[in-house]
């Protein structure tokens, strides 16, 4: 039969502790992940309030 989801998350567990290398680089890409989000969303916050300020600035001409 298969493996009781228990039994998969302890070997995933046991891996990754006896690779340090390997929990490095998941961490190094979860934080570029996250850095990647944060400059995404940032993108889009300054262009809605540029596209704002662009049609205040066509509405007080």
């Amino acid at each position: 039969m298969g493996r009781e989801p228990d039994d998969l998350h302890l070997e995933i567990r046991k891996w990754l502790s006896e690779r340090w290398w390997a929990r490095l680089l998941l961490s190094v890409i979860l934080a570029a992940s996250l850095v990647a989000l944060f400059i995404w969303w940032n993108e889009q916050r300054v262009a809605t309030l540029n596209e704002k300020r662009q049609q205040e600035l066509r509405r007080d001409k």
